[in-house]
C-alpha cells in the first residue's frame, strides 16, 4: 500500500521531478502509468480492443506529470479518505491527461468501527462526486456488514447506484419508511449519530484522530481514543428514541427490525464500556455483568 518505493536509477528516471521542497516519492504516478502504457501497447498486438486497468492509489493517485494515459486504460481512482475538496479537480486533471474511463474506489468505509457512525451522507456525497465526473462504476473496500448500526449507509449507496439522480434525502426517507409509524423515530436516531456525533465530533477532530491512529488510520485512532468521542449519554438518548418508536403501532416485522436496532445499540454501549474501561482489571470484573445485561436485553426484545 505505502512506502518501500524502489529507488533504483531506472525507476527514478521514470518519475517526474518533485516540486521544490517536495519529497521525491510524494508523486510516483508516472512510473506506474509507464508500466500500464507499455502493457497495453504490447497487448494491442494480440487484441486491438484490449483494456488494461490499474489503481490510482497511495502516492500514485495524483494525475501524471510527464505521461499521458493511453486509450483503453481504465483508472481505478482511490482518493484519500475524506479529503474530497480536491477530488473533483483531480478527476479533471486525470481527464486532461487522457484518462477516458475511470471508476471510483474510495476508502470511506474503512473508518467503520461497528458503532453507530453517521457516515451515510458522507458516503453518498462522495459517490455523487464520482457520478458528476462520469465514472463507469465503483469498487468499495472494507464492506464490514455492521447492518444494524451502519447498514443504512450501504443501503443508500446501493440504491444510489440504481438511480443516481435521486437525492440523499429521498433514499433516507425510503429506508426509514420500512419501520412504518416508527419512521420519524428511526430518522431521529440516525440524525443524532450523523449530526451530533459524526459531524460535530468526529469530523471536527479528524486530524487528531488520524494522528492518534498513525499512518492515516482513522478507525484505529478513533478506537484508541473512543472515550473522548462517544459517551454513555449518546446511548441513553438514542435508546429513548428507539423505545419511543417501539411504542407505536407496528407490524411484527417492523418490531423485529426496530428490536435489532435496540439490541445493536446495547452491543455498542457495551463495546464503549469495554474499550474505554480505565483498567483491564475493571473490565474483567465487569465482564460477566455486561454479558448478562446483553442477554437480558435480547430476551426483552424477542
Amino acid at each position: 500500500d505505502w512506502g518501500n518505493d524502489c529507488e533504483c536509477a531506472d525507476c527514478r528516471a521514470l518519475d517526474a521531478p518533485p516540486a521544490p521542497g517536495e519529497a521525491w516519492n510524494r508523486n510516483l504516478t508516472d512510473r506506474y502509468l509507464y508500466l500500464a502504457n507499455e502493457v497495453i501497447k504490447e497487448a494491442r498486438k494480440t487484441d486491438p480492443n484490449v483494456k488494461v486497468s490499474f489503481y490510482a492509489y497511495s502516492v500514485y493517485r495524483y494525475p501524471p506529470k510527464k505521461l499521458r494515459v493511453e486509450p483503453g486504460i481504465v483508472i481505478g481512482f482511490v482518493p484519500s479518505m475524506q479529503t474530497w475538496q480536491q477530488t473533483d479537480e483531480m478527476y479533471k486533471q486525470w481527464r486532461a491527461k487522457g484518462a477516458d474511463e475511470m471508476f471510483q474506489r474510495p476508502n470511506d468505509q474503512h473508518i467503520n468501527t461497528g458503532l453507530p457512525m453517521g457516515i451515510e451522507k458522507m458516503l453518498f456525497r462522495h459517490f455523487q462526486v464520482g457520478i458528476k465526473n462520469g465514472i463507469t462504476g465503483t469498487d468499495y473496500d472494507s464492506m464490514h456488514s455492521f447492518w444494524p448500526s451502519t447498514g443504512i449507509a450501504d443501503y443508500i449507496l446501493a440504491r444510489g447506484h440504481i438511480d443516481p439522480s435521486k437525492s440523499f434525502q429521498y433514499w433516507f426517507d425510503e429506508y426509514c419508511s420500512a419501520f412504518g409509524e416508527a419512521a420519524p423515530d428511526v430518522k431521529a436516531y440516525y440524525n443524532y449519530w450523523r449530526k451530533d456525533v459524526f459531524e460535530n465530533r468526529l469530523l471536527k477532530n479528524r486530524a487528531a484522530i488520524i494522528e492518534k491512529g498513525r499512518y492515516g488510520n482513522f478507525r484505529r485512532g478513533l478506537m484508541w481514543d473512543l472515550g473522548k468521542y462517544y459517551f454513555e449519554k449518546d446511548f441513553d438518548i438514542t435508546d429513548k428514541i428507539l423505545e419511543r418508536g417501539f411504542k407505536r403501532k407496528l407490524t411484527q416485522l417492523q418490531k423485529d427490525r426496530l428490536g435489532k436496532m435496540l439490541l445493536a445499540n446495547t452491543h455498542c454501549r457495551l463495546t464503549l464500556r469495554a474499550v474505554a474501561a480505565p483498567s483491564a482489571e475493571k473490565l474483567v470484573k465487569g465482564k460477566e455483568l455486561l454479558s448478562q445485561e446483553l442477554i437480558l436485553k435480547k430476551h426483552q426484545l424477542f
